[in-house]
């Protein structure tokens, strides 16, 4: 999310660039409107798309299941999981964007109220078919919606002249109004992008150039116009409305007087598609992780010679040396029957396992939906996929070949030799969650990390281990690095535990791993 909303402000600076530097002071002003409205759209569509440069994605190793203990060292109470300090500062984030952006809306729907009830409040007339609004107050004749508002006493005494009402009438016919409330809505809860504000401005100054144009095609006398200007010059009060001031009438003076070359127009407004196709390469999502930099960032959990992933509901057992998981496990859903399997880079259905049982070097799993599963494999991958690198086939079904080995009848195959990671009952601590929490209670030493002088905060070691078919541990190894002699003490702690009671897979025990979250609290 950082990384998007980071492309769009980016995006919306180029463009305002291109503006500023080529279009904004020139005559072509329908253009001009249609440009930065359409570039605001622009900013937030672009780092949507994505642009597929390697066909490698990255992979986060993990395992897929864990418990989670918490041990607060001064009062030894186990308390609920706690959220990880990016989430408090996520949360912070997102409460600060929250109240700052209900603050505009309020205020924004607040001058909304006030302009509905100058509307019911004063007196109303018509003059060349426009709706006028008589305030008793000085001000500049100024448009918004359907309404011009004027001063009445200007108005009675005839001091509004034809070309500011014809100037307010041209607001109206193009609804610039709606220009406004859109880019005034954007920047509720876009407010932390900078350039909004410019676009803002630049698109009301653009009004006034549309605007002033049609008078003068009216009219036919710039001079006679620009002194009408010059004797207005004011500020017209609420922030909608369009703001005629000293600055902007100098502006407005120069491009009535500017005139533009047709084949230099035309020339401008085609370098809109280099820019925009640069736009996109530049600021578009970008998937280009080399493999490399994959092999980098992975951390494999290869923990033994043999990984099984078993779906014990649908029956289906995959073994790899590693097996690595694409999203968050927590967040991971597949139907094993309806993934697509992609086996050594051939597609595949789960027909194949009535055939072969598949050996892999690695598996990688891909959730429902994944985007990027979609994206490298097409709309198959919709249901989930199942990759296995470096596979070797059985000539045997999947099924006959782990049901024989389970049952010890086929030859070499020692139920010991299986390691499962997931089973149809999970291994757990003799007595259940709660002697395990007791356990951890009666016998964790809380001094260890404030003997090391550990800094306040809470920590989180978390362990695999393998449950043995006799309920021992073994293979004990701390998946954290958080120091301070915390993963020293759980290990510890661990293997001076009472045998755990075995998993069980087809009404038998088996081999599996578990992975124990224990999580130190220092005050």
């Amino acid at each position: 999310m950082t990384d998007y909303l980071l492309k769009t402000i980016l995006c919306s600076g180029v463009l305002l660039l291109f503006y500023k530097i080529i279009l904004e002071n020139e005559t072509f002003h329908r253009f001009k409107r249609y440009y930065l409205l359409i570039s605001q759209l622009i900013c937030f569509i672009i780092p949507l798309i994505e642009l597929e440069m390697n066909n490698t994605s990255g992979i986060i190793a993990n395992t897929l299941f864990a418990r989670t203990n918490i041990v607060d060292l001064k009062d030894p109470q186990l308390s609920a999981p706690i959220q990880k300090p990016d989430s408090v500062m996520l949360s912070g984030l997102t409460l600060i964007y929250c109240l700052i952006t209900t603050f505009l809306l309020i205020r924004l729907a607040c001058n909304l109220v006030i302009l509905y009830r100058t509307i019911k409040q004063n007196e109303r007339t018509t003059a060349n078919e426009l709706n006028v609004i008589l305030l008793k107050s000085e001000m500049m004749p100024h448009s918004f919606l359907n309404y011009v508002f004027v001063n009445k006493d200007d108005f009675n005494n005839r001091k509004i002249d034809e070309e500011i009402l014809c100037h307010e009438s041209v607001h109206i016919r193009e609804k610039h109004s709606i220009d406004i409330l859109f880019i005034e809505l954007l920047q509720v809860f876009f407010w932390f992008n900078p350039f909004i504000i410019f676009f803002r401005q630049s698109i009301k100054i653009n009004h006034e150039f549309l605007a002033d144009a049609f008078v003068i095609s009216q009219t036919g006398n710039v001079a006679a116009y620009q002194k009408i200007l010059l004797s207005k010059v004011a500020s017209s009060g609420m922030f909608l409305y369009s703001e005629i001031n000293y600055s902007l009438t100098k502006k407005r003076f120069t491009m009535m007087t500017r005139k533009t070359h047709q084949w230099i127009a035309q020339c401008k407004k085609l370098s809109m598609l280099p820019l925009l196709a640069g736009v996109v390469v530049l600021f578009s999502t970008k998937i280009a992780a080399q493999q490399k930099d994959t092999q980098e960032t992975l951390h494999s959990l290869q923990l033994s010679s043999r990984q099984v992933f078993c779906d014990a509901l649908q029956g289906v057992i995959l073994e790899a040396d590693t097996i690595l998981c694409h999203t968050d496990p927590e967040k991971m859903k597949i139907n094993t029957l309806r993934a697509l399997y992609v086996i050594n880079g051939v597609k595949s259905d789960v027909s194949i396992l009535e055939k072969k049982t598949i050996f892999a070097r690695e598996i990688v799993f891909f959730t429902e939906g994944d985007p990027d599963g979609i994206r490298l494999y097409g709309n198959q991958a919709s249901s989930g996929v199942i990759v296995l690198n470096d596979a070797r086939f059985l000539d045997t079904p999947m099924r006959v070949y782990y049901k024989e080995a389970l049952s010890g009848s086929k030859k070499g195959s020692d139920p010991h030799d299986i390691i499962f990671n997931k089973t149809e009952v999970a291994p757990e601590f003799a007595g259940g969650e709660s002697a395990w929490q007791q356990y951890i209670l009666n016998n964790l030493h809380r001094s260890v990390p404030l003997e090391s002088k550990a800094p306040k905060g809470k920590y989180n070691v978390k362990l695999q281990f393998v449950v043995g078919l006799d309920g021992s541990i073994r293979d004990i190894k701390a998946l954290t690095q958080v120091g301070y002699g915390m993963e020293d003490e759980a290990i510890r702690l661990l293997k001076s535990s009472p045998q755990w009671t075995p998993a069980m897979q087809n009404n038998r025990q088996v081999q599996a791993y578990k992975i124990v979250d224990i999580i130190f609290h220092v005050k």
